[in-house]
């Protein structure tokens, strides 16, 4: 996706790991970069690194965990006022969850890992896709895990039962956009 000239990309997770390279390569590129996650020092940390390589981005501090329709709202609108219109959205936030027995496991910390790694990623996606294909162009990478692929086993079902959610999800929206020039 070089030439990004132009583009407003979206990046969550963009504080640290795979979301700080994801938004660092996009600035590289080009794209003007919304970086969103609930760690203000590391978002301000990535729009450094980004600024020293000549790129622009804005920071949008938020807690994706049980995100609401209203939150996301709140920050799409954020996000258009600062930046403009996004075309690119990488949905990297994540995390592992609880290592534990369904019987035993913290039913709060379960579905707060489906919340971070299924819901929100939907809601993004429904919050931006309208635009994109408004626009004739657009790109939604959904940052997932071969965990989803593996066989279940103890301990990690909340981890893994939310990649495999967000695998469905990501092959319905593709499905659904198919010749927007949306991928």
């Amino acid at each position: 996706m070089s030439g990004l000239a132009g583009r407003v990309a979206v990046v969550t997770g963009a504080s640290r790991g795979v979301g700080r390279r994801v938004a660092v390569r996009l600035a590289r590129d080009g794209a003007t970069v919304a970086l969103v996650a609930r760690g203000a020092a590391g978002l301000n940390e990535t729009a450094a690194e980004i600024a020293q390589h000549g790129g622009r981005s804005a920071v949008f501090t938020t807690d994706l965990s049980y995100s609401s329709p209203v939150a996301i709202a709140t920050l799409r609108g954020s996000i258009e006022r600062e930046l403009g219109a996004p075309s690119i959205l990488v949905n990297g936030a994540g995390v592992f969850g609880p290592i534990s027995l369904i019987k035993d496991v913290d039913t709060a910390a379960w579905l707060e890992t489906i919340a971070i790694n299924a819901l929100t990623p939907f809601l993004l996606c429904q919050a931006f896709v309208g635009g994109m294909i408004a626009g004739g162009w657009g790109r939604i990478v959904n940052v997932t895990s071969a965990a989803a692929l593996h066989p279940p086993g103890a301990t990690n079902s909340a981890y893994g039962t939310s990649k495999a959610a967000l695998n469905q999800m990501t092959r319905h929206l593709a499905s659904e956009i198919e010749g927007t020039g949306v991928t």
